[in-house]
């Protein structure tokens, strides 16, 4: 069984239990106190409001200066690859477009020159407003405010020249033909760029990152051009409505044909690993609606796209929250065990030709939408990175199955938690906005580039140990997993303090563990010092 820690036993900070108490608690209270209780409540709620008035006037007054001070920049990337980033819309099988944000290793002495990419994608005043709506901002705040953030920049260079291909020293410990590829998926109310860190983190290592904004309704806006000749852009703004199982387990199923779109586009428009570097263009004849994206962004598909050797045969799938779901939902379609009946046929459509996945990174998945074919035939390894805000009951136990069914398939999981962090710590967002993070309980108090950087840890240190094939191919520095290397005394401490048992020492995971909690690690061969194949902490 996985020893999962009760969510009740969390420490809370004390401005998320005040308003916790003030949306939850007092109101579940108030409803079923008489009408005599609540009067002199209300009355003196009323009188503070009105002698508030001066003070929230300035307040309003104030915030675009307040949110100007608070603003941040995501954290750059710490490999040794100078990185590059493209936005650009892509056609898929409907004919539909799709907008992605693509991440890839850059040529660094033609990148130097270059200012850093947008951190809002195109048109940025509509993003900024979609997200200040998103976080439930009156719209008259929303206009005071988001100009401030048209001046957040990405850790990666705005459409620099490509690396065509890796070479000795560059990227992997090796040569190789092409650059292997990752796709992101986001959470609800993300966007092509909310995870630019992780992506940028990734591609500084050796791989072309692929971050999808999908069009189901999760993301908080997206903006594209029309395939019809003439046509104005499309937009499609964030829906709130889809609630049920069915409506987003649907979402989820579309989205899983939007990251085949996305293979299909690469193997089109991408130089093949075998090419010669020098970006030969489309492969094979153009559709109308194809063409027409292609004219109208040809420096992207030309200087980018089609300079890029990628290997379809090396992909890994991360995305965050119902991104999470998403790669895991495509995770277990894809796998060769896939045949279960219950499964719709768009559940177990087959990868583009040439595509092979060796990877799930689920960061803070959110799995209520899930099939339950992900427990059934998920066979990848497979890693579940979460704060503590999904650890709640309900989304642990999902998780917990997940975890448990896997290990008796023989297949390699871990189920792990960097400590003391929330659901915003894995995205951008609190980097940028670290006091409207903290305001609304979206992200832990500790600095954001720490949390995200612990994150990436785990995630690098887990492709090291259970996805060597790729690890190979990327240049996989390291975190210390002690504060002092020559101390022995500070690995023992390390021991102490983390939250594992001592079998745990056997796996090959090199981050630091004390700002862990491991609930549960299956694995593909059994681990020396453990039973069955599973650690719980």
């Amino acid at each position: 069984m996985i020893q999962r820690r009760p969510f009740a036993s969390y420490e809370w900070y004390r401005w998320e239990r005040t308003l916790f108490f003030a949306a939850v608690t007092l109101p579940k209270w108030a409803k079923d106190q008489p009408r005599y209780v609540l009067a002199p409540l209300i009355c003196t709620a009323l009188v503070v409001l009105l002698v508030s008035i001066p003070f929230l006037l300035l307040l309003v007054a104030s915030l675009p200066l307040l949110a100007y001070v608070q603003l941040g920049q995501p954290p750059k990337p710490r490999g040794p690859l100078a990185v590059g980033t493209a936005n650009v819309t892509i056609p898929t099988a409907d004919g539909e477009p799709l907008r992605v944000q693509i991440f890839y290793p850059a040529d660094a002495a033609a990148s130097a020159g270059v200012p850093q990419a947008p951190w809002l994608p195109s048109p940025p005043r509509e993003y900024a407003e979609a997200y200040a709506a998103f976080g439930g901002l009156h719209p008259v705040i929303r206009r005071l405010v988001v100009w401030v953030f048209l001046g957040v920049r990405q850790g990666a260079k705005d459409t620099p020249p490509p690396l065509p291909r890796p070479s000795k020293g560059e990227g992997g410990a090796t040569a190789e033909a092409a650059w292997p590829v990752t796709l992101f998926s986001h959470g609800l109310g993300g966007s092509a760029t909310t995870y630019s860190s992780t992506c940028a983190e990734l591609a500084s290592r050796g791989a072309v990152v692929v971050a999808v904004e999908h069009k189901d309704g999760s993301a908080v806006h997206s903006t594209t051009e029309q395939h019809q000749l003439g046509s104005a852009r499309e937009r499609v703004v964030y829906d709130r409505s889809k609630t049920t199982f069915a409506e987003r387990n649907a979402q989820l199923q579309q989205r899983c044909e939007e990251l085949r779109s996305v293979m299909r586009a690469l193997s089109k428009f991408c130089a093949a690993g075998g090419g010669d570097g020098g970006g030969g263009g489309a492969k094979g004849r153009l559709y109308e609606h194809e063409q027409v994206l292609v004219d109208a962004q040809r420096p992207v598909y030309e200087g980018v796209l089609a300079r890029l050797h990628v290997d379809p045969s090396t992909c890994l799938l991360v995305g965050h929250s119902f991104g999470g779901a998403t790669v895991l939902e495509l995770g277990a379609a894809s796998s060769s065990s896939s045949s279960s009946s219950s499964s719709s046929s768009s559940i177990r459509a087959p990868l583009p030709h040439g595509w092979r996945l060796v990877g799930v990174e689920a960061l803070d998945p959110w799995v209520m939408g899930n099939s339950a074919s992900v427990r059934t035939e998920l066979a990848l390894p497979t890693l579940l990175l979460m704060t503590q805000s999904m650890m709640y009951e309900e989304n642990g136990a999902d998780l917990d199955k997940l975890v448990e069914a896997m290990g008796e398939r023989g297949q390699l999981c871990l189920f792990i938690e960097v400590d003391d962090t929330r659901h915003q710590d894995q995205s951008d967002v609190p980097a940028v906005a670290y006091a409207a993070c903290r305001l609304l309980c979206m992200g832990s108090s500790r600095s954001p580039t720490v949390t995200m950087r612990e994150h990436l840890d785990v995630c690098i240190s887990f492709l090291d140990h259970a996805v060597p094939e790729l690890a190979k191919r990327l240049s996989m520095e390291r975190a210390l997993v002690t504060a002092d290397d020559d101390s022995a005394a500070d690995e023992q401490e390390l021991k102490k303090e983390s939250h594992h048992s001592g079998a745990l020492d056997a796996l090959d995971l090199h981050f630091d563990r004390r700002k862990t909690t491991i609930h549960g690690y299956t694995a593909a061969e059994p681990v020396v010092g453990t039973s069955g194949g599973t650690v719980v902490g």
